[in-house]
């Protein structure tokens, strides 16, 4: 079998980043693996000088598992590169809000809470822009922006709700 990061080498170690240890960064032989958690095989190479050391070169691995593009960059769970719009929902008493998620190996992950429709598509049209490199620096520091001020009016709403 081809190594599913650089997909050119024969892989020589099952990589299981999803689990069941506390790091990303469990290896282990082929067939040596533990049962029941997802395993992406790699070469020698790849687990050396691309995993094990992309925090520090800051470059990260992409890899694909049952069909899904997942991106490693040394310092969390590998995660996917692209969010959704999750639907809505809300708390009673409390404003709705949107549910930004991504997909995980055993299904998906919300990633945040959005209160403002229009900027939680902006926020996910960003980072999925971000993500294939087509977002300048500019069009980022704009929408952090937005997303400040969406963050502090509702602590301010908060706040007012908690004080009446």
């Amino acid at each position: 079998m081809k190594c599913q990061v650089c997909k050119h080498a024969d892989a020589e170690w099952s990589w299981q980043p999803f689990g069941p240890d506390e790091s990303p960064l469990s290896f282990a032989l082929p067939g040596n693996h533990y049962r029941g958690f997802p395993v992406i095989k790699v070469c020698g190479f790849c687990k050396r000088e691309a995993i094990e050391n992309c925090a520090e070169t800051g470059t990260p691995v992409r890899f694909t598992h049952k069909d899904t593009e997942y991106v490693f960059d040394g310092t969390q769970a590998p995660y996917t590169p692209h969010l959704w719009d999750g639907g809505t929902s809300g708390e009673p008493g409390g404003p709705d809000f949107t549910m930004l998620c991504r997909y995980t190996p055993t299904g998906h992950d919300i990633v945040a809470h959005v209160f403002d429709k229009v900027l939680a598509q902006a926020i996910i049209d960003a980072y999925n822009k971000a993500q294939q490199k087509e977002l300048s620096s500019e069009e980022v520091n704009v929408l952090r922006n937005k997303a400040t001020q969406e963050l502090n009016l509702y602590r301010r709403e908060q706040t007012a709700r908690i004080s009446a």
